[in-house]
This record gives structure tokens, C-alpha cells and sequence, in this order.
């Protein structure tokens, strides 16, 4: 084998042990739209900026609004459904959904807990905003007054809320698989938060060791909630006037 021939032989296998999922069927139509995606699995497993390969694969983020109801949806390698993985003897946990509505990215400011046990890298703290020390919080949208950032690579933080208040819950929370990939999607009213009709998200997510992280930015207007019946009552006094004239 001539020197020529090494070196493609040795580009073939870096390329083949790449990867870089697409985004799942439940993300291509129905008003979703993608607003982060992730590299994929680089060479040796590395995801950026740790390793561990699809099962630390932090892939996409979508959301979606219908009204004042904002829907996001996490793809990643990381098992969603019960937010945990074992690798090498030790079991890593999924952090939760930390966003910013102030055009704020490094201050996130509320949270969306999925309701799961969430512990650390370390294993021995169990994150939960209530102080119980079972490290399961109910499943909603809270305004976070600390962050547990007890992970292995601190770039990728905030990974868990330890201090916080809860808003409400969720209407929706739903978790499931598809091929090599994982998905969580989470859905609440937004029109209480008082942000107005202008919505400017910053949404972030990674796992207790931070090998892989998801940050996205969102800009998009939000109907105001009166306006809503509002154009109902339009719509019923347009029909009032048309029969008034054909009388």
C-alpha cells in the first residue's frame, strides 16, 4: 500500500466514524420550526465538548406557537424518556429545559422541569427545586432562583434547577423515540409571564456531565390574548350587520 493510499484509507474511517442524526418525523411539519442544531458525533465519539458518542448526542431544539401556547421539543442521543443513561458503571442524568425571555442568554431566569429524577455528576446531590431531597420536582414551568451546576465541563452550563418557584403546570409532556434518536416535547401558555407580544427566547439544555450541550434563540411575535376573542366578537358583528341588510 503505497502513501497515497494510507492517507484515504485513514480519511475513510474518520468520515465513517462520524454522524449527525436528522431531525425525527415529528419535527417536519404542523408549525414546527427548528431553532438549533447541534454537530453531530465527531471522530473517537466526541460530541462537543465531551465524549460518549449517540448517547450524549444533544441534537435538536424546535418550537412551535399556537396563540399564546409555546411548544418546544428537545431531540438528542440522551434517553428522554426516563432521563437517565448508564455508561461505564455510572448513570448520567437529564438537566432541565432553562430559558430566558429577556433577551438575556446568560442569565436564564425560568425552567421547564419534565417531573424526572435529576441528580448531579457526582451522584450524591439529588437536584430538586423543593428542598425534599429526592431529587424529583412536579412536572411545570418555574421561575429559578439557582442553578446546580455540578457537571464536568462548566461551559456547558446551567444543568439543574436546585432553587426555584413553580408557575404552573404543563400542558403538555411527552416523551418517546424514534431510530437512534430521543424527544421530549413540552408545551404552556406563555401570555402570563408579561413579556408582551414580542416573544425573545433563549432556551438551553445539556446532562449532568455537560459532554454535549443545546442552546437556541427564538424570536417571533405572540398574539396578545385579548385579541383573540376580540376577533371572534368581529366576526359575529360582520355576520349581525350581512342579515340586518338581506332583512
Amino acid at each position: 500500500m503505497n502513501s497515497k493510499q494510507l492517507i484515504a484509507g485513514i480519511f475513510t474511517l474518520l468520515v465513517a466514524s462520524t454522524g449527525h442524526a436528522g431531525p425525527i418525523s415529528l419535527w417536519g411539519d404542523d408549525g414546527w420550526t427548528q431553532f438549533a442544531d447541534d454537530e453531530g458525533v465527531k471522530n473517537g465519539g466526541y460530541v462537543d465538548p465531551g465524549y460518549g458518542g449517540q448517547d450524549f448526542d444533544a441534537e435538536y431544539l424546535f418550537y412551535k406557537l399556537e396563540g399564546t401556547v409555546l411548544s418546544i421539543g428537545i431531540q438528542a442521543g440522551f434517553d428522554l424518556l426516563d432521563g437517565k443513561v448508564r455508561y461505564k458503571h455510572k448513570r448520567y442524568y437529564a438537566g432541565d429545559l432553562a430559558l430566558s425571555f429577556d433577551n438575556d442568554a446568560s442569565n436564564y431566569e425560568y425552567a421547564v422541569d419534565f417531573g424526572l429524577l435529576t441528580k448531579d455528576y457526582y451522584g450524591s446531590d439529588k437536584v430538586e427545586a423543593d428542598g425534599n431531597g429526592d431529587g424529583i420536582d412536579a412536572a411545570g414551568l418555574y421561575s429559578v432562583s439557582s442553578w446546580n451546576n455540578d457537571i464536568i465541563y462548566s461551559a456547558s452550563a446551567p444543568f439543574a434547577m436546585d432553587g426555584g418557584t413553580f408557575i404552573k403546570g404543563l400542558e403538555s409532556n411527552t416523551a418517546g423515540k424514534d431510530g437512534v434518536s430521543y424527544f421530549r416535547t413540552v408545551s404552556f401558555d406563555v401570555a402570563s409571564l408579561g413579556f408582551g407580544s414580542q416573544l425573545e427566547l433563549d432556551a438551553h439544555w445539556t446532562m449532568s456531565c455537560g459532554n454535549d450541550v443545546l442552546e437556541g434563540h427564538v424570536s417571533a411575535e405572540v398574539p396578545e390574548p385579548s385579541t383573540i376573542p376580540m376577533l371572534g366578537l368581529g366576526v359575529l358583528a360582520l355576520a349581525a350587520l350581512r342579515r340586518k341588510k338581506n332583512v
